[in-house]
């Protein structure tokens, strides 16, 4: 009975761990988006953007990714990373119609 009860702990832990990550990659991305939205209204209102912001914003994208990856791997599903269809590497046949 105590071998149950110290298995379901061992599996509990990690569980109580992925949504944690999940929490924190969404917090992330919340301050990633404040972060983008105050260095447009920066750049474009004062003409003077938020030195750093892009750099940032890219460091927390990566954060965002893998600490993502526990949530998904607690559902038992997986990240997709979709490319946009109007990208210019789009081929032509996947752009939408005019």
């Amino acid at each position: 009975m105590t071998s149950n009860k110290n298995q379901r702990r061992l599996y509990e832990f990690p569980e109580l761990l992925m949504r944690i990550f999940a929490w924190v990659s969404a917090a992330v991305m919340l301050a990633n988006m404040i972060l983008i939205a105050c260095d447009v209204f920066m750049r474009y209102v004062f003409n003077s953007p938020i030195k750093g912001a892009t750099e940032t914003a890219t460091m927390l994208m990566a954060w965002v990714a893998y600490a993502g990856m526990a949530y998904t791997l607690l559902k038992g599903q997986h990240m997709q990373l979709a490319r946009s269809m109007t990208s210019s590497r789009a081929a032509p046949s996947t752009l939408p119609a005019s």
